[in-house]
């Protein structure tokens, strides 16, 4: 591309014309291009005949070894399948006009007069009327025969013969043939293929091309102007965008970082993200056998110390005197707090509704199970291995998990964004890490909800084995522990998971937020437990405990899924914020976030 006008001291050109290569004639001196002789074809041309120097003519050639200036077009290359198509076309157009007769010949006996060939031409052409009329009766005399020539092979094939012939043009110009209005596919997904490939591969390099050719002259205008062309904007290219960006999210998804995502997609995005050269997971994922977060030497953290006797010594120095305040006997459930059992009252139904389906399911696996023929006539040789094979505590350990895991995260978000809400906070983020060490936490919880109904599973079906039952009677106790699970122990369940998700979410915001302090609160009904009270009037008289410290239970806030399960089974207390001289409790008067509203903001993308 001689585009050395654009070095020229202010030139700046007057006008752009594209004109006919053909038109252009080179002149050489000394092996160096001197100028380009333009011949005009009179008033119809452009501009008239004129030689012009090199840098007043902007050429774009392909390599050509045998024409150095000129290059090789790829008209030169595509004119003989061109001209072949020319031919077929006319053979096709002679064709269609002569009714697809390819003509005849005359044959007779003796050799025929000046007179007679001109009397048999005339009756021959009076034969003929014109196309799509049918031809007339001919009568020959004189002994002459018609012979009609056949069409050779190659004749017949001449339609695809046109079609290789523009498959053939196509390829020159790196047009695909569906840009034509060509298609031997069905497929629409070929043809778009087709079409951004033109575009990527053909118009892209193309434009690129024009776009260095034309940009001294641009410049020569002014030097903060850029041209180009704009091909992203195309529908075409917008839609192949989206498919890499869509790509780059399930690359960045496993921990790609987002500059090689956006050099290996080509997004084009900056170099200055704040998050470039850093990797990032789903919070759900963890090393395969990984329960929770462990310590350098293998073995799970804890937060609670491992001296029964401190944390016992701390609970009755809290309880001290009180016990006639909170009444006597041994109590299992927490008095719910009728505000607070509210604000979670839609993630505990809906994670009932999900493990009675689990219930259900698991139910109908036994039974299969149980009723195999090959397990019928097993089982009374076998008892104990045999009903070991009804229950695959592993798989089914996975599934319940599965089934849990999402909604506990959900849980983790509540939690702290109602706590957030309380202090006038916003833009809670539950960080990855807490995340995969509660849900580490939670697995052998989990996992004891199914070996609690495997437990009560293996005891009815030793006992009917024993008794003679039938199978069908045997089917019967299977229903009856299901039954139980889905009436009775989902709830619990519910329940229970529920808070600890939610307090423990409660909890990691007030962490987030550095709150210094932390509080305790519950009712004194009849069913609250003992430990729990004594947390809560702890918290009134001391306002509050320091956030990092435990509760005298050994705790570290209601439904801390560390303690023990008497602490935390059916558990309905929650921990707030104190913040300042009074107790964020007394204003905990103040309606809470509750789960549907949370639902509604975050499904609306906003905080």
């Amino acid at each position: 591309m001689p585009l050395d006008g654009a070095l020229r001291p202010n030139f700046k050109p007057a006008m752009l014309a594209v004109l006919a290569p053909d038109s252009f004639r080179e002149i050489v001196r000394a092996n160096l291009l001197t100028a380009w002789r333009y011949t005009g074809s009179g008033q119809q041309s452009p501009a008239p005949t004129m030689d012009l120097l090199p840098e007043e003519v902007i050429t774009d050639r392909l390599a050509n070894p045998y024409d150095f200036w000129r290059g090789m077009s790829p008209l030169t290359v595509a004119r003989l399948a061109a001209s072949s198509d020319y031919a077929s076309a006319m053979f096709e157009k002679g064709l269609m006009t002569n009714n697809a007769d390819t003509g005849v010949i005359v044959t007779t006996d003796q050799q025929a007069d000046e007179p007679q060939r001109e009397a048999i031409l005339a009756a021959l052409r009076a034969r003929k009327r014109k196309a799509g009329t049918a031809d007339r009766p001919l009568f020959l005399w004189g002994g002459a025969k018609l012979e009609k020539p056949t069409i050779s092979s190659a004749d017949l094939q001449f339609l695809e013969n046109r079609k290789f012939k523009r498959q053939e043009i196509c390829a020159v110009f790196k047009v695909p043939q569906e840009i034509l209005g060509f298609t031997e596919d069905a497929n629409r997904s070929v043809s778009e293929s087709a079409r951004l490939n033109w575009i990527e591969n053909s118009v892209s390099p193309l434009c690129e091309r024009i776009e260095a050719a034309l940009d001294p002259f641009i410049k020569a205008q002014d030097p903060a102007l850029w041209g180009w062309f704009d091909i992203e904007a195309l529908p075409i290219m917008q839609a192949a965008r989206r498919e890499r960006y869509a790509g780059a999210v399930q690359a960045f998804g496993i921990g790609v970082p987002i500059d090689d995502c956006s050099e290996i997609f080509d997004l084009g995005l900056p170099d200055d993200l704040p998050h470039a050269g850093k990797s990032y997971l789903p919070f759900s994922l963890q090393e395969v056998g990984a329960e929770g977060m462990e310590g350098t030497d293998g073995t799970e953290t804890t937060e609670e110390p491992a001296d029964g006797f401190a944390r016992a010594g701390r609970l009755l120095a809290a309880i001290g005197n009180r016990q006639s305040a909170i009444g006597n006997g041994e109590t299992h459930i927490c008095a719910p707090n009728p505000e607070y059992e509210a604000s979670i009252a839609g993630s505990v139904k809906g994670k009932a509704g999900a493990l009675r389906k689990f219930f259900f399911e698991q139910r109908g696996r036994v039974l299969a199970k149980l009723n195999a023929e090959t397990l019928k006539s097993e089982m009374l040789k076998s008892e104990q291995r045999t009903l070991d094979d009804l229950f695959d505590k592993a798989k089914e350990n996975e599934a319940l998990m599965a089934r849990l895991r999402s909604r506990l995260i959900a849980d983790l978000e509540f939690g702290g964004a109602q706590l957030f809400k309380e202090i006038g906070a916003v833009d809670f983020n539950l960080p990855p890490h807490d995340a995969l060490n509660f849900l580490g936490k939670r697995h052998k919880p989990i996992a004891d909800i199914n070996n609690t109904t495997w437990d009560r599973l293996k005891a009815g079906l030793q006992t009917g084995i024993t008794a003679g039952e039938t199978f069908e009677q045997l089917s019967d106790r299977v229903k009856a522990v299901y039954t139980d699970a889905s009436q009775q122990r989902a709830d619990t369940i519910a329940f229970t998971e529920t808070n600890i998700a939610v307090n423990s979410g409660r909890h990691t915001a007030m962490v987030q937020a550095k709150v210094e302090r932390k509080g305790w609160q519950t009712s004194h009904l009849e069913g609250t437990r003992v430990s729990h009270i004594a947390n809560e009037q702890l918290s009134k008289e001391n306002n509050g405990i320091p956030t990092a410290e435990l509760w005298p239970n050994g705790l570290m806030y209601p439904g801390d899924p560390s303690g023990e399960p008497g602490e935390t089974i059916n558990c309905r207390c929650f921990g707030f914020a104190v913040l300042g001289e009074k107790q964020k409790a007394e204003s905990g008067k103040q309606k809470l976030l509750g789960w549907e509203e949370w639902l509604a903001v975050r499904e609306g993308g906003t905080q």
